[in-house]
């Protein structure tokens, strides 16, 4: 089990765990008196921050299948009794697999999002708009039962920094931040604010710009914001009097 736990947590960044959330981890597993206790913690945190469906890995030490050492793999379902359910696409098998060998896949191992991100504008044009197919963030949860982004009237040449604000955004409600109305998120170079929209109004934008988003799913809005002030309601880092000039020239004010 250490060698799993050890290999995940070495990879931690890559899964977006938290500082916070990390020392939380590590202050309670110093604190288990019994091994068994440190292997139950360790199993439920690779279960909670890691071990996640969709999440890939890479197969080491299993010893009643050698043959599938080496061989990557997806996680499909949750752990039972120490065991995961796994696809392994090279062969196309599906089996269980210990904990105990499963190791990070050495690139993204995280889950994909449930969403992809399309952008529309006129050709030749400045601007257009960018909304996200499917769910995003926390879609099926009771915070967020149904959830989509959407941005209008922004720069052409911003839009994979819009994208990536985007995944920043999602990432901040996986880690359960919620998503006030005009909330500032600044990523990538880009602060915006957010604004919630009910599923009724969400309908009302999916029919005026023919967005492919679920029916009955809410919206959050992303509006471009120029200021050269941060505030204890803002994500990301905080914005420098050199990105505010950046803003003001790319608004052309």
């Amino acid at each position: 089990m250490q060698a799993a736990f050890d290999s995940f947590a070495r990879s931690r960044e890559d899964f977006r765990v938290s500082a916070a959330a990390w020392d939380i981890v590590t202050d309670h597993i110093s604190r288990c008196a019994e091994e068994d206790d440190r292997e139950d913690y360790m199993l439920l945190t690779l279960c909670e921050l890691f071990l996640k469906s969709g999440t890939k890995v890479m197969l080491e030490e299993v010893e009643d299948r050698p043959e599938l050492n080496g061989l990557y793999a997806d996680v499909v379902g949750k752990c039972e009794d120490g065991y995961f359910p796994v696809h392994v696409a090279e062969i196309d098998e599906h089996c269980s697999v210990s904990v105990r060998s499963l190791r990070p896949a050495g690139f993204d191992s995280r889950p994909q999002p449930d969403f992809k991100i399309r952008a529309v504008a006129d050709e030749g044009g400045a601007t257009g708009f960018i909304y996200t197919v499917g769910l995003s963030g926390l879609g099926g949860s009771v915070m967020y039962p149904m959830l989509t982004e959407f941005g209008r009237e922004m720069f052409v040449r911003d839009v994979e920094s819009v994208a990536k604000l985007m995944n920043f955004l999602v990432s901040r409600m996986e880690e359960g931040v919620p998503v006030n109305d005009e909330q500032l998120v600044q990523s990538n170079g880009l602060m915006m604010a957010s604004q919630l929209h009910t599923a009724e109004t969400a309908a009302e934008m999916r029919a005026e710009y023919h967005l492919e988003q679920p029916e009955g799913s809410e919206l959050i809005e992303l509006h471009p914001v120029v200021s050269c002030e941060g505030n204890d309601d803002m994500w990301g880092r905080i914005l420098t009097q050199a990105d505010a000039r950046a803003m003001a020239a790319q608004a052309g004010l």
